[in-house]
């Protein structure tokens, strides 16, 4: 079994504005993860994914635009199909000790057809309550790695 974590996270509605690209992790304003960087307690075996309205899936590096677009159950069902092959090509190409996933209910619309996250459910730990709770459960697990 690999010593490699996977985090599922959702765009922020808060970002950093601006005209031009950005790596998508410096435009989302994720706070529990920058402070996990800043405080040196982000795993550097740990990969993570984030489920964008605008752009589906995509990793912290890929380049993105400043945008406003919700994450709908219409936009969710429109992303699902695309978003849920590429989870499940992306979990048979890397092999993840645990899975944890911090994506609200419309979110988790988008991926429900991923065969993989199903078929590695022994592995997977969702965020569950509010939001704030769910930020407390990713640190805790982030700083466990």
């Amino acid at each position: 079994m690999s010593d490699k974590y996977l985090l599922i996270v959702s765009c922020t509605d808060s970002k950093t504005r601006g005209a031009g690209t950005m790596p998508a992790f410096d435009r989302y304003n994720f706070d529990v993860l920058k402070k996990a960087k800043r405080e040196g307690y982000y795993p550097s075996n740990l990969n993570l994914l984030i489920l964008s309205a605008k752009y589906g899936l995509i990793t912290p590096d890929a380049e993105m635009e400043d945008y406003d677009l919700r994450m709908t159950n219409d936009r969710a069902r429109e992303l699902r199909q695309t978003v849920s092959g590429e989870l499940d090509r992306h979990l048979q190409q890397n092999d993840y000790s645990e899975i944890f996933v911090n994506l609200g209910r419309t979110y988790m619309i988008a991926i429900e057809q991923s065969t993989e996250i199903q078929r590695q459910s022994q592995r997977v730990i969702h965020a569950t309550g509010g939001i704030g709770s769910k930020k407390g459960q990713m640190k805790r697990w982030i700083c466990e790695k």
